[in-house]
């Protein structure tokens, strides 16, 4: 599917060469301060989606949280399968910095679920100020219905699987026999009935105590994202677009973009908006320069930082980990000539002599600090 998607903005922009070359020319002569205010907008964006990670995660520091935030959409744009990848780094940079099994369960639960609820109700929401405000059509109409099931539908599970019992046994009984294999092969897998019944326990104190305010900090990520657009839209200069049709149609594309197995929603993201913005009265020559200002910020920006905080990360861990080996074998330089344990046990250790029965050992061990 990447490389449907590839091949098909490939095609877009070899077919419209002369109007991918217009719009980068609109973008060169752009000022400095308009690339300024999107970076701005970028960064608030980067911020809030941080602070997604850092309230599903008790114990995550700021700083943290936007490092593993980076990570998570830097594998998610730049790789197939991103996901499964993103969720492997952060366990790794989690159990790292001392977070707990179970927390870490939690919290990679907690995020993706906050995450697509947030998606599908800024999509349901912008559909209806859209149909509301008299400019939706048929697309509209379809984003409202199959958001409300959507939302209805997962509120229902979620609810079932955190306070329905004998539900949480079933799902535990599957996963056990889903497992017996490796079970069989590896040792210390055990039963998974115990886990399930913490992470149940978790996840319900999670979403007593931060879920609403997790959800609408999710909401607000996708809303700064919307929000980084219509300020690249302000910046390339398109009258003919306002800011809520910029929403209404990043929301939409948003949740398209979501359904396919894409890396970042690569290629309908670029040209699910360059038709939005085109039906809304902009030239394909702006709504091109939009789209990719916006890209540029959103998609290939991420990828970098995220590369720089996972290379800091793996520093980081270097470092520690050559702390902790020269802590373990650290040996004063001048060690004190007092006669005490210490000296005994360092400098001198031939003049303890034989201990009883094995040579200096038992002698040597009970003198050990």
């Amino acid at each position: 599917m990447a490389l449907v998607a590839i091949a098909l903005v490939t095609i877009a922009v070899v077919t419209r060469a002369d109007e991918v070359a217009d719009a980068v020319d609109v973008l060169r002569g752009l000022p400095a301060t308009a690339l300024l205010a999107v970076a701005v907008a970028t960064a608030v964006q980067a911020a809030v989606r941080a602070s997604v990670h850092w309230l599903a995660t008790p114990g995550l520091g700021p700083r943290r949280s936007l490092m593993v935030s980076e990570v998570h959409v830097a594998c998610v744009n730049g790789l197939v399968a991103g996901g499964a990848v993103s969720a492997g780094l952060r366990v790794s940079m989690l159990r790292s910095w001392a977070v707990g099994p179970d927390t870490i369960a939690t919290s990679l639960v907690a995020i993706a679920t906050a995450t697509s609820a947030a998606i599908w109700l800024t999509a349901t929401g912008a559909a209806a100020v859209s149909l509301a405000a008299g400019t939706g059509d048929g697309t509209e109409v379809a984003v409202l219905v199959a958001g409300i099931v959507v939302l209805v539908g997962g509120a229902t599970v979620l609810a079932v699987a955190l306070w329905h019992r004998p539900t949480a046994e079933r799902w535990a009984a599957w996963l056990d026999g889903a497992v017996e294999p490796a079970r069989q092969r590896f040792e210390g897998i055990g039963p998974l009935q115990p886990w399930v019944e913490r992470f149940q326990a978790d996840a319900r104190a999670l979403v007593a105590g931060r879920g609403p305010l997790l959800v609408a900090t999710a909401v607000l990520a996708q809303l700064a994202l919307a929000g980084v657009a219509a300020v690249a839209v302000a910046a390339v200069g398109v009258p003919e677009l306002t800011t809520t049709e910029v929403m209404v149609s990043f929301a939409i594309v948003r949740v398209l973009a979501s359904l396919a197995p894409l890396p970042g929603g690569l290629g309908i993201t670029e040209l699910g908006l360059t038709a939005m913005y085109v039906d809304g009265g902009a030239s394909t020559t702006d709504a091109v320069a939009a789209v990719l200002l916006f890209r540029a910020f959103t998609y290939l920006l991420p990828i970098a930082t995220g590369a720089l905080c996972l290379l800091l990360w793996r520093l980081g861990r270097r470092r520690s980990a050559r702390r902790d080996q020269l802590g373990e074998g650290a040996v004063p330089d001048d060690p004190p000539l007092d006669g005490g344990a210490h000296h005994r046990l360092v400098g001198h250790q031939d003049d303890l002599g034989p201990g009883p029965g094995d040579g200096g050992v038992e002698e040597l061990t009970r003198h050990q600090p």
